[in-house]
């Protein structure tokens, strides 16, 4: 994308297509970020997305390896509930012209996450 060509996205457009997607999201306003996550994705794990005003995203694919190990332990009167986690994490950025467009960038993401990379995420 060229300069002249820059766009401003709007962020509260592509907020509303990610909650029509079933995602959980934000625009912190200060920052002018949106972020946003998604609990249950089409592949196991936890996806998240960050967006800027001028397009550009970063999305995480998260997912457990193998089964937490976990364990309750007890410091003075308070009580603690321990898990070491192995994950995998696959990380995609891009650049996006308009709000609009973010739907399609999902269905590429969730085609993404399915390509082979030498870590299947």
């Amino acid at each position: 994308m060229t300069q002249e060509a820059f766009q401003e996205i709007n962020l509260s457009t592509a907020l509303d297509h990610l909650v029509n997607a079933g995602w959980d999201g934000l625009v912190d306003k200060s920052s002018s970020e949106l972020t946003a996550r998604l609990e249950r994705p089409p592949s196991p794990g936890v996806w998240t997305i960050s967006l800027d005003r001028s397009g550009r995203f970063r999305f995480t694919a998260t997912r457990d390896v193998e089964a937490p190990l976990g364990e309750r332990l007890s410091l003075g009167e308070r009580e603690y509930r321990l898990l070491l986690e192995t994950l995998q994490v696959l990380t995609i950025m891009g650049v996006m012209g308009s709000a609009d467009e973010l739907p399609e960038v999902l269905d590429q993401l969730a085609q993404l996450v399915q390509k082979p990379t030498g870590a299947s995420v």
